[in-house]
């Protein structure tokens, strides 16, 4: 497809979005999706392709559709199939809910499964874990192996599923397992693109939701590399065995067989999206998790739309350089916790950054990111790290010994850095576990710090054992002269000089900043955040509820930034 179409496209849902906007709150679903459709249809026959729609949406709720079949476009250019969902959430805009948006996926003739609209059993994860999920498995079983790949405990998994009663029972079983569970009303478009993005908590998609979205879905994670199974279900083994839901039930299975598609089998992502060589558009109606919402001033709209390009997207990720490194030496501090320095010719970084270390492991490059501890200044690479026992890479980097070889991405990657940091008087550096590493590189480098009166370092660990760079950073604190002001916290164990007990507790009860003798407010503080996930959430929630703290974006600054590749 030629290049200029991603624009064209992009046009195709702002439309969308915008027509859908007008119905905004006004509690008719139907109505606002017609008005999206409609606007879809007009904008895609202005374009110079000839398109036709093979995933349409409406049937399951009996709203309007571009249906399956239609013919889009003046008929002049290239031919593609075409996925769409002029209203992902037709509800939630409805309702003036949040995470409402318009999508749509191009791909070449054949790209794309050709099924009915019918409900769809997903699982979807991104490029850390591919490879690992098989459907025909346990939701447990898949569950497992997901962790292993991504070098997380259970406990530290997410998974967001949409908030359904037929997933009652599943999300039951999920939290019994320890997993933390995001239950959506509805969006599993933008969940599923969450699993694929750096910055996002989302590990996995999981649940029953419809076709449409599913292959829309594959369409997009296959550009960002992640993976996808699906599973075409009829409507009676969804929504229960009455008369109504058994008739339409079979006549899916019907179309299905008229598709030559077999329901009920496992689908691969490449047998739902075939090919890499697509376009991916979504615009935002309402404010999400994925996007801002459309706002108005006066008679001006302002929209955001993300476009992902497949082959674009794949080159780039091929492009990643690698090289190889040589392990200097391995610095033990606990049985599970150790540090890594190699040598290896990578390109300069800045502080706060992160790579990718890996290892050939079954005739394939399993890798993980790790932020780089040491200055860019020091041609040591240092690495802190903590071995999970299941894990499948950090045993086997733990088991590396001086001489071993490793591999690096030479190109740092991330914006955890202090060019991003907006001015205030006090900067506070809060981390749990090996997420102090960020810290550490942007202290020992020493740069942009003149700016900030103050700055306050926190490590939170389980036991004192875990304080691996106490020394370090005690070191720090004299070298800048009471300008840093470190505070440990122990959650599991009294230890004298330590708080005890959890972060956001701490800073909800101001035993923190009695500690440390400054406020946490948004007259004087930016607040970073790096480590736990559930920390992370937990401490952005409470800032934003007691303290009025908004997430810094470059388009909207705000007083916290967060780490969340960890």
């Amino acid at each position: 497809m030629k290049r200029e179409l991603a624009i064209e496209f992009s046009r195709v849902t702002e439309a969308a979005a915008l027509a859908g906007y007008k119905w905004l709150g006004r509690g008719d679903k139907n109505v606002a999706d017609g008005a999206a459709v409609n606007a879809m249809r007009i904008v895609l026959n202005q374009i110079n392709i000839d398109g036709e729609i093979v995933i349409g949406e409406g049937e399951i709720d009996e709203a309007p559709m571009l249906y399956i079949g239609e013919k889009v476009g003046t008929g002049k250019g290239d031919a593609v199939d075409i996925a769409v969902d002029p209203i992902e959430g037709t509800r939630m805009t409805a309702m003036g809910q949040a995470n409402a948006l318009a999508v749509l996926a191009v791909g070449d003739k054949g790209t794309f499964l050709n099924a009915p609209d019918m409900y769809m059993e997903k699982l979807i994860v991104g490029p850390g874990a591919k490879g690992v999920i098989d459907l025909n498995l346990s939701l447990e079983d898949n569950l497992r192996r997901i962790a292993a790949a991504l070098e997380k405990p259970l406990s530290e998994l997410t998974v967001t599923i949409l908030a359904k009663p037929r997933h009652d029972q599943t999300i039951k079983e999920m939290q019994k397992l320890g997993v933390r569970v995001f239950a959506i009303p509805d969006g599993d478009v933008a969940a599923s693109i969450l699993t694929c993005m750096p910055d996002s908590e989302v590990d996995v998609l999981y649940g029953v939701g419809g076709a449409p979205e599913g292959v829309v879905s594959a369409a997009v994670i296959r550009a960002l590399d992640g993976d996808m199974q699906g599973r075409l279900l009829a409507r009676h083994h969804v929504k229960g065995d009455s008369e109504e839901n058994r008739r339409i039930g079979e006549q899916e299975l019907v179309r299905c067989k008229a598709m030559g598609i077999e329901a009920e089998r496992v689908l691969k992502l490449d047998e739902m999206a075939r090919n890499d060589n697509v376009i991916f558009s979504a615009t935002g109606i309402t404010k999400g998790d994925l996007l801002e919402g459309i706002t108005r001033k006066g008679n001006m709209a302002t929209t955001e739309t993300l476009l992902i390009r497949g082959k674009k997207q794949r080159r780039e990720y091929n492009m990643a350089e690698w090289v190889t490194g040589k392990v200097t030496r391995v610095q033990n501090w606990t049985d599970s916790l150790f540090s890594l320095t190699v040598h290896a010719p990578v390109h300069a970084f800045t502080a706060g950054q992160f790579t990718k270390l890996g290892l050939e492991i079954d005739g394939e490059r399993v890798q993980r990111a790790y932020s780089y501890v040491n200055a860019p200044s020091n041609p040591d690479l240092e690495f802190y790290l903590v071995t999970v026992p299941e894990g499948k890479l950090s045993p086997r980097l733990h088991a590396l010994r001086p001489g071993d070889e490793v591999q690096l991405v030479s190109e740092a990657a991330g914006f955890f850095v202090l060019e991003e940091i907006p001015e205030c008087k006090t900067l506070w550096m809060l981390a749990t576990g090996t997420a102090l590493g960020p810290y550490l590189s942007i202290l020992q480098e020493g740069k942009d710090l003149e700016r900030f009166e103050n700055i306050v370092l926190l490590h939170a660990v389980r036991y004192a054992s875990d304080l691996s760079y106490l020394p370090l950073m005690i070191e720090l604190q004299e070298r800048y002269q009471g300008k840093l002001r470190i505070q440990t916290v122990v959650s599991r164990e009294t230890v004298a000089g330590s708080l005890t007990g959890r972060v956001p507790a701490l800073i909800e009860s101001g035993e923190l900043e009695a500690a440390v003798g400054l406020p946490m407010d948004i007259d004087t503080s930016h607040v970073m955040l790096c480590g736990n996930p559930q920390m992370v959430r937990d401490t952005q929630q409470l800032l934003k509820d007691t303290r009025q703290m908004a997430k810094h974006l470059r388009r909207r600054p705000g007083h916290m930034t967060a780490e969340h590749y960890w």
